[in-house]
């Protein structure tokens, strides 16, 4: 598991959040239950500093389809086997 810092737009006010994770796509995920992060600018994984620009995340979008899905465990097996 890696630590990823993220740079959010949250209750209007821009911030970094740390979270750890497998994957980057386990760490955007990480972000969604917060109703307040409105953006998310970039997401960096500390030990090697990678960064990846996410500014045209649609978080609603992201939001509703795994509330459609409504399965914890698939969703998280999908999120960490996606490289």
């Amino acid at each position: 598991m890696d630590e990823y810092i993220i740079d959010v737009l949250n209750d209007g006010e821009k911030q970094q959040l740390k979270t750890y994770a497998n994957t980057v796509y386990q760490a955007l995920d990480s972000m969604l239950p917060f109703q307040g992060i409105t953006k998310i600018y970039k997401i960096v994984r500390s030990k090697d500093k990678e960064s990846w620009n996410v500014r045209n995340a649609n978080l609603k979008y992201l939001r509703e389809m795994r509330d459609i899905i409504n399965d914890e465990k698939l969703i998280q097996n999908l999120l960490k086997d996606t490289k």
